[in-house]
């Protein structure tokens, strides 16, 4: 970005499909970043996820500079199981560093509510690697509120 004299940024919900081709590098970077078991190689499920963006349980969204794909987030929606309420929670956000000053995360937080209200979706649950505070901080200014913590204990030996 900071070779641009000017960026023109686009939020958009895509299916899934729409940018597959292009997401790779972007994921990649994502994971180098934040994984927490580097060992675990990326694989994503491609197949289930575009079964999930087909039938409307994952709503993904895109941010765009000049078309090219710059971040992403993608949300499960479903009933809850505890309220019967139609919930989503975040899978994946990501934005290329290049892009995280300013607004533009912000931006992509608040298109992403929009549509998942218009869908009638009345909790998102959002979670924040501890290795990305800023993404917590960007939560609260927002009216996010820390609600639960995730922990995880590794069961199988490292991968080679």
């Amino acid at each position: 970005m900071s070779a641009r004299l000017k960026i023109e940024i686009a939020y958009a919900q895509e299916s899934l499909r729409a940018f597959r081709a292009e997401v790779d590098p972007l994921l990649l970077a994502h994971w180098q970043e934040l994984a927490h078991f580097k060992d675990i190689p990326l694989k994503p499920r491609w197949d289930a996820y575009e079964r999930l963006s087909d039938s409307g349980q994952l709503l993904a969204f895109t941010v765009r500079d000049r078309g090219a794909l710059v971040g992403y987030a993608a949300y499960l929606v479903t009933h809850s199981m505890h309220y019967g309420i139609l919930q989503a929670q975040q899978d994946v956000i990501y934005l290329d560093p290049e892009y995280r000053r300013g607004r533009i995360g912000l931006h992509l937080i608040r298109y992403s509510e929009g549509v998942l209200r218009q869908q009638g979706v009345e909790l998102i649950y959002q979670h924040v690697k501890l290795a990305h505070p800023q993404l917590g901080r960007l939560l609260e200014h927002t009216g996010y509120t820390l609600m639960d913590q995730i922990w995880v204990k590794r069961l199988g030996e490292p991968h080679a």
